[in-house]
Formats: C-alpha cells, structure tokens, sequence
C-alpha cells in the first residue's frame, strides 16, 4: 500500500498567503495605503512621548556660537551668505565648517521663535519624526522580497530607532540638527536609488532625485560621506546582476562619487582644506577610535552611563584596550562576512553601522575621541541587524511579542529620563562631571552653570579653577 504524502494543512497556507499579499500590497501603494498611515502615526506618538519633556530645554554649548551668537540665521536675506563662507556657517571662525543647509534651518528655527529654544527642538523632533519614517520606508523594501512579515518587523525597527535614547545626543542637542538633516537626506536618497531601481519608467529621474539629496546631506554634514560605503556594500551584496555577470553595473552609482567630489573641491574652496589640522596622528586616533566603536555598539544594547562629554584622551600606544578592540572587531567583520551568503541582509546592516561611522572614526582626526551624535545614523543599521538575527531565533510564542514590546517600552523610558539631564546647563553639566570628573571642559562650563543659573558664586569658582 502507498503512503500518501501529507499535505500542509489549507488554513496555514492561506494564511501565509494573505500574508505575502498583504505585504506586497502594503509597500506597493505604501505612500497611500492605511498600513502607512498608521505606520506613521504610530512612530509620531512614539517620538512625542519620549521627547514631551525636551521641548523647553535649554541651548548647550555650541547651540551659543551657532545661535545665540551668530547674527546672520536672524534673517533670510543672509541665505547666500549661508552658502558663501564658513564664518557665516558657525557665528565665530572656528566654526564647525561648511554647513550651509544646517544654518539655514537654524534661520528657519529663528523665524519661528526667535531665540527661545522651543522653535529649535520642534524642528529637531520634526526631522527625527521624519527619518524614523523613511527608514520605516527603506526597510520595507530591503525586507519585502526576502522576508515575510517586513511591515511589521520595519515598523518595529523603525519605532525602536526613533525611542531609542542613544539618539537624545542628536535629537535634544539643538546642534545634533546637523546629523539630523544629513541623515534625512542620506536616508531620502537610498529611497530613491531602491526606487529608481525597481521602476525603470522613472529610473533617471529617481536617480537624480537620489544625486541631489546626497548632495543636500553633505551640505549638512561630511558625515553623510558615509553614505557611499553604504551604497557599495549595497553594490556587493544585494544589487544581484543579470545572468552571466558577477556584479551589477556599476553606472547608476556613479553621479553619488561625482557629488562627493564636487563637494570636496567647494569645501576646500570654501574652507581652504578637506578637514581641520588636529594635533594628534591619524595612527592614534585610528587606535583611540577601535575602542570607540566598541563603546558605541555597547550603547546601542546596554544604553546605561551616557555621557555629553566622554574625555578620552587619544591612545599614543597599543595598549590592551586597542588590542581587546582589534580582536572584538575582527571577530565582527568576520562572521558577518561569513553569512553573506547564508544572510546578506544581516551582513549588509552589520557593515552599514561601520560604514557610516568611518568618515569620523578611522583616519580623519577629530578634537572629541568620542561623540554620540555620531552613532546616530550608524544605529540604523546595527539596530536592524540585530532585529533580523532576533527574528530568526525567536520564531514563536509569547516571548516573540513580548520581546519587542518590552524593549520599546524599556528604552523609551530611558530615553524619557535622559532628557532630564538635558534640562538646563546646570543640569547637564552636573550629570557631566559625576561622569567625567577629568573633563576641564565639563568643570569649567559647570562653574559657568552656577554663576549664571544658581547665583553659586564661590562655589562656581572653586568649580572654574578644578
């Protein structure tokens, strides 16, 4: 007698059907469909809770050389100054370069409240709002051909980035609008490239759409340099060839390696050199920076100690930190460069979080070791990297709904108590110190604190002279 072959039951592969359909439908008509709409809605309550708090806080630091005291963002008629020298860009010569876009928003921000720091973190929220939705976008058409479910798990890797507190550096600093703006457009600009290359109707458009906004995220900040690693590891990866090929043509990436020149030679136009002479060799920072990256991949899983102000001096010599680092980040590099078969995607978001940290992590010396604004496009891609690799072993039962939902809740909450810290100078500078008790710069700067805000006159010299 012939066994027969059991055949799965009807229920679960209509079900599995409905869901492949409902997925395709979603990101088919994404712009239009209820899925979107409540995919927005959802990430736009999620920043407003967190960040109910930070809507007064004070400006910091270098919120005071880029508003406070910069004269020119007090009008519009000062926009072709914005684009045409870098003194213009900051308020004071030693300004943070040649970032036109990002004064010009700051112009925008004075428009809408002059110097009260509420016009300022409502833009900063807005465009948080708005990247966490265009990477909810972008994930969807990573995931919608290789993985089932890709609405629901962008969604939550799109809400985790927006709540996530390792972002307050770059949302509730007033002057984290730089990453903020380069983010947006880099993000603007991988949409469209995924865009020109599933629609061939409109491919050249979607192309130079891509080329502009790419442009626009320099503008912003150099950081958005990053993008192009993104867009080769994209080109090796997942960009599959036509038969007979072994990599896809490489001319649609063409006008991205024209754009970052052409943004070169204007910044040393501008600025008259690429970077800022820093006082220590690209060999230290490059050893200072391996430990670094290590404190940033802790910050995205175990957000705890953060800090405005790290003080980490420059590593002259290779110690055994450098070394621990060297040897955590090969491991890295290697198992994710071991499943690039088996699981690009994974290996893909896994080299996208190095790739957008190395403009101002490997050889181009910066003042501060260390700096959390820098995470935060980077945090896209080790964040969703680790979101795919939970999603392969967590395959069912309760603990699969209740995992993310935990975390959501978890690091929205931190994210709601780190913006305390961000209150006031008094109290950011406070939390500093308890920090890094070294920091000359968070001693003198608490002192300052303390005379302006407390009236703590003998107690903010003692602080001053530390």
């Amino acid at each position: 007698m012939k066994s027969k072959i059991e055949k799965p039951p009807k229920e679960k592969s209509e079900a599995k059907s409905k869901q492949e359909w409902r997925d395709r439908k979603l990101f088919k008509n994404v712009p239009f469909s209820k899925g979107a709409a409540f995919a927005a809605l959802l990430i736009f309550l999620a920043v407003l809770a967190v960040y109910s708090n930070s809507i007064n806080s004070a400006f910091h630091m270098d919120d005071y050389g880029q508003i406070v005291e910069n004269g020119h963002i007090s009008s519009l008629e000062n926009l072709t100054r914005f684009f045409t020298g870098t003194r213009d860009a900051a308020g004071f010569r030693e300004g943070n370069g040649y970032r036109p876009v990002t004064t010009l928003s700051f112009a925008v921000s004075y428009g809408i409240s002059g110097l009260k720091p509420w016009g300022y973190h409502l833009i900063n929220l807005l465009v948080h709002f708005l990247n966490s939705l265009l990477l909810f976008f972008m994930l969807n058409s990573f995931l919608l051909k290789r993985r089932s479910g890709a609405f629901y798990l962008s969604l939550l890797i799109a809400v985790l980035f927006a709540v996530h507190p390792v972002q307050t550096n770059a949302v509730t600093y007033v002057s984290g609008r730089a990453v903020l703006l380069a983010t947006f457009f880099c993000f603007l600009s991988l949409l469209c490239f995924l865009r020109a290359g599933a629609d061939d109707g409109r491919r050249r458009y979607n192309l130079a759409l891509a080329a502009v906004s790419f442009f626009f995220a320099l503008l912003s900040k150099e950081m958005a340099a990053g993008m192009l690693g993104v867009l080769a590891l994209y080109w090796l990866l997942l960009d599959r060839p036509k038969q007979g090929r072994r990599f896809a043509p490489i001319t649609p990436y063409l006008p991205f390696i024209a754009v970052l020149a052409v943004f070169l030679v204007l910044k040393i136009v501008m600025q008259g050199a690429v970077t800022p002479v820093e006082n220590y060799s690209t060999a230290d920072y490059l050893m200072s920076e391996s430990k670094v990256l290590i404190m940033y991949a802790r910050l995205l899983f175990l957000p705890f100690n953060q800090n405005f102000d790290y003080y980490l001096p420059e590593t002259g010599s290779f110690d055994f930190g450098v070394g621990a680092a060297v040897v955590l980040l090969g491991m890295a590099v290697y198992l994710l460069y071991r499943s690039r078969k088996s699981n690009p995607l994974v290996t893909f978001f896994g080299f996208w979080f190095l790739a957008c940290l190395a403009p101002e992590s490997t050889l181009v010396p910066i003042t501060d070791i260390a700096e959390e604004y820098r995470v935060y496009m980077a945090s896209a891609g080790l964040l969703t990297a680790a979101a795919l690799l939970a999603d392969g072993l967590v395959r069912q039962g309760t603990f699969r709904k209740a995992l993310p939902v935990s975390a959501v809740l978890l690091m929205g909450l931190l994210t709601f108590n780190r913006n305390v810290a961000w209150k006031t100078d008094y109290s950011l500078w406070s939390d500093t110190v308890s920090k890094s008790p070294n920091s000359i710069r968070a001693h003198y700067s608490l002192g300052q604190a303390m005379m302006e805000e407390k009236k703590m006159y003998p107690e903010a010299a003692a602080e001053r002279e530390d």
